[in-house]
């Protein structure tokens, strides 16, 4: 007997040929044995390629959104160090002046009002601490936002991954139905020819 493969490949007159039909009988009946139609089977086919191209444009798309974060977290990272470079030296900087005050203010015999020039240095070492501070949890800021970010596109490829799946499913079951509907009406026409012209298939 014909496998679903070779009804959906052979011409019918080789089918018949195989099943054992003589050749007067493959001359008489062959023109009227239904034929495989692969139209469905090419419709599916551009439908899925049709899906691929667009699922293709849409992974695309998200790789470069991707490339996008990451260059603008690179950015942002080194925007950050450099205002943190910057708040450190503008901090050495107030202190290293306090400290020459302070000296100025020793050398001239007012000891007393050495106490100024403590508190500014504790003023100019907090205000340092809180300008880090802000800068770090800025930078903790973007982290967050760059690995949320990334974990969403992630997410969003691994979903393109599964609908790619899915259509490729769909496309092998339509194929399937379309090869599957032929061999009933293959069969039913055979069956035809046997039971009301008494013509058989060894």
């Amino acid at each position: 007997m014909p496998s679903l493969y070779d009804l959906t490949n052979q011409d019918i007159a080789s089918i018949m040929k195989d099943m054992g039909y003589s050749d007067e009988d493959i001359k008489k009946y062959s023109g009227y044995v239904p034929e495989y139609d692969p139209y469905k089977e090419e419709f599916a086919l551009e439908e899925f390629k049709l899906g691929q191209q667009g699922l293709d444009l849409e992974r695309g798309q998200l790789e470069s959104q991707r490339k996008l974060t990451e260059d603008l977290f690179g950015l942002g990272q080194e925007s950050l160090q450099k205002q943190l470079f910057g708040a450190a030296q503008s901090g050495e900087q107030s202190l290293y002046q306090t400290f020459q005050e302070g000296s100025t203010i020793q050398s001239a015999g007012l000891g007393s009002r050495s106490n100024i020039a403590n508190r500014s240095k504790k003023a100019i070492m907090s205000q340092s601490a809180g300008q880090m501070d802000t800068l770090a949890l800025q930078g903790l800021e973007q982290e967050t936002k760059y690995k949320s970010s990334l974990d969403d596109l992630s997410y969003k490829l691994q979903n393109l991954g599964l609908q790619e799946q899915s259509m490729g499913m769909d496309y092998r079951q339509d194929v399937e139905e379309s090869q599957r509907s032929y061999e009933d009406d293959f069969w039913e026409f055979m069956t035809m020819l046997k039971t009301q012209f008494d013509v058989g298939y060894s």
